[in-house]
């Protein structure tokens, strides 16, 4: 790279830092970690990964320990490999706070990398992009994910949101290779959080309807080699969880089926609230009483002073649909209309994507107000200012756990907020997602084994670990307490070596099997033939990208030095 580009992306380095530490502060302004709505499941993530790594199973595909040692498929859906560094730390007796706090710290860090990278790539303007990044990383949504809501996937998937946008735009409007960066940032995508995968997605499309005369030949070939790279280096996550979906019904089913859109949507004062607010989103609430859900004021404000001229129609893009994606989420918005669109949950999970889109506008109304210095600096304590003030709140919350917490207060259920019911903070499984949907209370479930006869043979001592041993003196149909995945194996131990026994879900979704005689068993989980296959196939196309990556030209390699 140039000496000049090199000085740049030290300085984006440098800003980068600033921002995440100002962002961070409430971590780090003492020893606690406020526990948030899906705060439990994301530590429990951590927690699990970190204690498979002692173990020496590197990347386990179900958490055997968690859900009262029933176990939960998590991994399965969602995906760890972004969490593997601090689970290792905690794998090393770091605090599991510290962890998940240098998680947060990293991956604001790299969104402010990412977000400089994109607008300076547009505008080549450094101090509008500057301050254009700073209002997106504060703004009142990203601090609500991470503040309020501990929406980890969402967080993450922020991180990879600018690179996507850029490498799509480098794609169609200039000459400049990008198919890599698009099938790494869209692998990023999906490794990070499915829906935001998903809204990213339907973005591309409507972006390249909107450009279809951009579109050449060549260009489709591009877009489409990159998107076909992105599905074969993430086949060992997607199609084992493919696979999962279709095996059986889950929670996930019934809440996609069952969502009402039209009551998560947002009131105009929702919308509105400027401080961020410990309460839940949607459902009618008061101003005050839920969520702050929206980009925030200065997001909102400032790409209205952007002076877009009629060749730039990217910005113009980038303009009306980030207000779509950003007005969408309000109740004037015909929800109702779109019962297809229930998968996403809640419609405010739409402001990811608008404030993305709003932060290039965002640059090119700050380059318009950039008179002098003087007006620089008044902007740089304003947004800061601004941002820092919102995070007040974060700092004064009572309800967390420090680093000197036990492990065991996310499994025991005892620390429960009273801003969000018991029945959804249920420990370790936020909604419960990924539990059969005929699952029992767990909670509440005697993990013991069911047999044909009724009887009910000893709790199994050996549910600490992966693996499952009993002994039982009869055969026929039983029931053991471990949650069903496909994939769950039972073996007859027989003279040291291993006999399988088809396993299948209960009527409760547990582990059911036929035992033909009496013996000694042992039941674990184990790869699908699916899994390996994909394993593999990911693997090689991962070699192969490294190959081609070695054979393109200096200019590609510096471009994609951001990677």
């Amino acid at each position: 790279m140039h000496m000049k580009d090199t000085a740049r992306n030290r300085q984006f380095l440098l800003f980068s830092l600033l921002l995440t530490i100002l962002f961070t502060c409430p971590y780090w302004s003492r020893d606690f970690l406020a526990i948030e709505m899906d705060t439990f499941f994301h530590l429990a993530r951590l927690q699990s990964l970190g204690e498979s790594i002692r173990r020496l199973d590197l990347y386990p595909l179900v958490f055997t320990s968690q859900n009262g040692y029933f176990g939960y498929g998590s991994p399965l859906f969602y995906n760890n490999i972004f969490l593997w560094p601090f689970a290792l730390l905690y794998a090393l007796h770091v605090p599991l706070t510290i962890c998940y706090k240098l998680l947060i710290e990293g991956f604001t860090w790299l969104s402010a990398y990412t977000m400089l990278h994109f607008l300076y790539a547009i505008t080549n303007r450094k101090r509008a992009s500057l301050l254009a990044t700073a209002i997106w990383i504060f703004c009142s949504y990203r601090i609500s994910d991470v503040y309020v809501r501990g929406a980890l996937g969402e967080v993450l998937a922020m991180a990879f949101l600018p690179l996507f946008l850029e490498s799509a735009y480098r794609l169609l409007f200039t000459e400049q290779p990008a198919k890599i960066q698009l099938a790494l940032s869209t692998s990023a995508l999906i490794m990070s959080h499915n829906l935001t995968f998903a809204m990213a997605m339907a973005l591309l499309i409507i972006f390249l309807l909107v450009f279809r005369d951009h579109l050449t030949k060549t260009k489709s070939k591009d877009i489409g080699k990159s998107l076909l790279a992105a599905f074969l280096l993430t086949a060992w996550f997607t199609l084992p969880m493919l696979e999962q979906l279709y095996s059986q019904k889950f929670y996930l089913h019934y809440y996609a089926a069952s969502m009402d859109l039209q009551r998560e949507a947002l009131t105009l004062s929702q919308f509105l609230q400027y401080s961020i607010s410990f309460g839940v989103g949607g459902y009618g609430m008061a101003q005050g009483s839920a969520m702050t859900l929206s980009p925030g004021y200065l997001l909102l404000c400032f790409p209205f002073f952007c002076k877009i001229n009629k060749q730039d129609t990217f910005t113009k893009f980038c303009f009306f649909a980030g207000l779509f994606f950003t007005l969408a989420p309000l109740n004037l918005f015909p929800w109702k209309l779109l019962p297809f669109l229930r998968i996403l949950q809640f419609p405010w999970r739409l402001e990811t994507i608008g404030c993305l889109l709003l932060a290039l506008p965002c640059a090119k109304g700050i380059q318009y107000l950039l008179q002098n210095r003087k007006i620089t600096v008044f902007l740089a304590v304003l947004i800061l200012g601004d941002g820092m003030f919102r995070l007040l709140p974060a700092c004064k919350r009572t309800f967390g756990i420090t680093s000197h917490t036990p492990d065991t207060f996310l499994t025991d259920g005892k620390l429960i907020d009273p801003y969000y019911s018991a029945t959804y903070m249920r420990t370790q499984l936020a909604g419960g997602d990924y539990v059969p949907i005929h699952s029992p209370d767990f909670r509440y479930y005697q993990p013991t084994i069911h047999t044909p006869a009724g009887t009910v043979l000893s709790p199994i001592s050996e549910s600490r670990l992966p693996a499952y041993q009993f002994t039982t003196a009869e055969g026929g149909e039983m029931i053991l307490p471990i949650t069903w995945y496909k994939g769950y194996c039972v073996y007859q131990i027989q003279n040291g070596a291993e006999k399988a026994i088809t396993t299948t879900g209960s009527a409760q979704g547990l582990v059911q099997c036929t035992i033909m005689e009496p013996g000694t068993y042992v039941c674990r989980y184990q790869a699908t033939p699916l899994t390996k296959f994909s394993f593999f196939l990911s693997l090689f196309s991962g070699l192969c990208l490294i190959y081609k990556y070695r054979r393109l030209n200096p200019f590609a390699k510096d471009h994609l030095q951001i990677l």
